[in-house]
């Protein structure tokens, strides 16, 4: 068996001076490992788009997340041979006490707790991918399964427009929790590559490493139904206005009931409300003009498609398929969640539309005049932004595994070692083993 020993290894400065021409995918597909953090629907939304991509290219994707099974479902439905999900959480997340409200006792608590496990879990997850043998990982945004992919000789991969540190950072106070963040950051660290997404802010583990960051187009889904299609489907006219209200996975219902919320107060004349809620708590709708319906029986993008406006959070989900299909959004701010900044300033502002509703005004109902202004918004002179970035994702994540096998001249198995002058017989090797990789200390070169 071949020793654990460290081998210096001689990588281009980027991943795009590798050359896919002599990569035959189709016949030696990935197997690609895809951490999801099931903190709300926006890194589900969009992992999903690029997975799609994935799969449709032939390689097969395990699905790691605790985030709603219904997101995925097509994808499993449409490739039952390539697409596997597995309900497991490889982060914190961040903890909120209602739709707008972060928790910042309680997101600490679970930062701890997870920090004090994270031998335990690390274990675990060793074993569990040394038994799955995947050709890369990708990550939005977990930060643990970096260290055990850098400890495996694996590649790994972030797409995302911010990280859990940031946030966690934002909102500590004493220097116990300051250290924890700072493990956080430190763990990030062990990530081979970031794929910036639009709408991003600071991402502390790449401050000093910016060479190993790609700014990639907007990763984002895309209505199947048209807006007429759609408005069938709800019995409802095209000539009806439509404000579409959303909060991921919290529903609004008993703050409707509750507050005493009347269609009068929060609609415009002549408008319909579209509340979105979780199936469970779904109920007969609030009034005649403010509706309820499952979040599990649509695909969400064909909701904006066909709505006039949007009522919701700042996430990169709503943020980005309102921007995608050019409608209005009104957000209500969620203090201590400072990814929003990132989205107004480098999405928001140049390509969409963003109008503030304070929380007060929000949890008193006092929403029409704000309805009214979003209606009002044309989009003749909101800039274009590029839509494709799942494909750029796809082909960067296949060359970074294709870089990684093709730094290695030597790949040693059971008791052999094969020399390969073809990338795509490594791809084929390197899935075979069955043995743990060499611990490899990667030099980056300076030479282009």
């Amino acid at each position: 068996m071949h020793s654990n020993e460290n081998l210096n290894v001689q990588l281009p400065r980027s991943a795009s001076t590798i050359s896919l021409s002599n990569v035959n995918f189709s016949q030696y597909p990935l197997n690609i490992l895809y951490y999801i953090s099931g903190h709300g629907f926006g890194h589900s939304t969009r992992a999903y788009a690029a997975i799609k991509c994935l799969l449709k290219k032939g390689h097969s994707v395990t699905i790691s997340t605790i985030a709603p099974s219904f997101i995925f479902q097509d994808l499993l439905r449409h490739f039952p041979d390539t697409c596997t999900l597995r309900p497991a959480s490889l982060d914190p997340g961040v903890v909120q006490s209602d739709a707008v409200t972060v928790d910042k006792a309680e997101t600490l608590k679970e930062l701890r707790a997870f920090m004090l496990s994270i031998k335990e879990l690390e274990t675990a997850e060793t074993e569990y991918i040394l038994n799955l043998k995947p050709d890369i990982i990708c990550l939005d945004a977990s930060f643990l399964p970096a260290k055990i992919a850098q400890n495996l000789n694996i590649p790994s991969i972030l797409i995302s427009n911010f990280t859990f540190d940031a946030i966690y950072d934002a909102i500590v106070e004493t220097e116990e929790d300051k250290k924890l963040v700072k493990s956080t950051v430190n763990l990030y660290n062990y990530t081979t590559k970031l794929l910036r997404l639009p709408g991003y802010i600071n991402i502390p583990g790449f401050v000093e490493r910016p060479r190993k960051i790609l700014d990639v187009p907007l990763i984002v889904r895309k209505s199947r139904l048209t807006k007429e299609e759609v408005r069938n489907k709800l019995n409802i006219s095209l000539e009806t206005k439509i404000c579409l209200i959303s909060f991921g996975g919290n529903s609004l219902y008993h703050t409707f009931k509750n507050g005493g919320f009347t269609e009068e107060m929060c609609l415009p004349d002549g408008w319909i409300g579209i509340i979105v809620a979780p199936g469970k708590q779904v109920k007969n709708g609030v009034s005649s003009r403010l509706i309820t319906i499952a979040n599990e029986e649509w695909y969400f993008p064909d909701l904006i498609n066909a709505s006039d406006v949007v009522l919701s959070k700042c996430g990169y989900g709503m943020c980005s398929e309102t921007v995608a299909h050019k409608k209005a959004l009104i957000y209500v701010p969620r203090p201590s969640f400072i990814e929003e900044q990132g989205l107004l300033d480098n999405l928001m502002k140049p390509y969409g539309f963003a109008l503030e509703m304070s929380q007060a005004d929000f949890y008193k109902g006092n929403w029409k005049s704000f309805i009214e202004v979003a209606g009002d918004f044309n989009f003749e002179n909101v800039k274009d932004i590029m839509f494709n970035g799942d494909e750029v994702c796809c082909n960067e994540i296949e060359k970074l595994a294709a870089q990684f096998t093709n730094s290695n001249n030597d790949i040693t198995c059971r008791n052999f070692t094969y020399s390969n002058e073809d990338i795509s017989d490594k791809l084929k090797l390197h899935r075979l083993s069955d043995c743990v990789p060499p611990k490899i200390s990667i030099c980056i070169s300076d030479s282009k």
